[in-house]
């Protein structure tokens, strides 16, 4: 029901409810993301295997995409998304973009690419819809007013810009 939520917000590409960025670590991808609930009681930064993020049983699809920076980037957002892993960083249930003690998946990648590439890349916000504000304040602990006044970082905002491309998209549905 959450991805769901999370997924009408996006505005063009209601694909995908959630957003982490892989680094590899000793041979091996490592996806960084923040989420809360059942997955993760503690609501703190995780470091999944590929296989587990993608996992078909509780994915219906994933794509891989990769952003226009250079090694000097990557490392740069390798060092502050470490960072915040290390420091415990938790998931923002309120969606506030204004502290980095707690985020949530998009606002993460997006922080960590404006840090690494000195705002070159910027991934752009937006406001909720009324019906997506009304839909949200049933669904998540904030008010209307609050969501009416968010700034908002929808998933499909990180891929859908000239400064990313898609390398794959593996879909585990076989109806679509």
């Amino acid at each position: 029901m959450t991805s769901q939520l999370i997924k009408n917000f996006n505005k063009k590409d209601k694909s995908y409810s959630h957003a982490g960025i892989v680094f590899f670590q000793d041979g091996e991808p490592k996806v960084y993301h923040i989420l809360a609930g059942g997955e993760n009681p503690g609501a703190k930064m995780i470091a999944d295997s590929l296989e587990r993020f993608c996992y078909p049983r509780h994915n219906t699809s994933f794509a891989v995409y990769r952003y226009n920076v250079d090694s000097a980037e990557i490392n740069t957002m390798r060092v502050a998304v470490t960072n915040w892993y290390n420091e415990g960083v938790r998931f923002d249930s309120t969606f506030n973009l204004k502290s980095d003690d707690k985020m949530y998946c998009s606002e993460m990648i997006r922080k960590a690419l404006a840090r690494a590439t000195k705002n070159r890349i910027i991934i752009a916000t937006t406001k909720a819809s009324k019906a997506e504000v009304l839909l949200g304040a049933t669904r998540l602990p904030l008010s209307v007013e609050y969501m009416s006044k968010l700034d908002l970082i929808p998933v499909d905002n990180l891929y859908m810009n000239p400064h990313c491309r898609l390398i794959a998209r593996f879909d585990f549905n076989p109806q679509k």
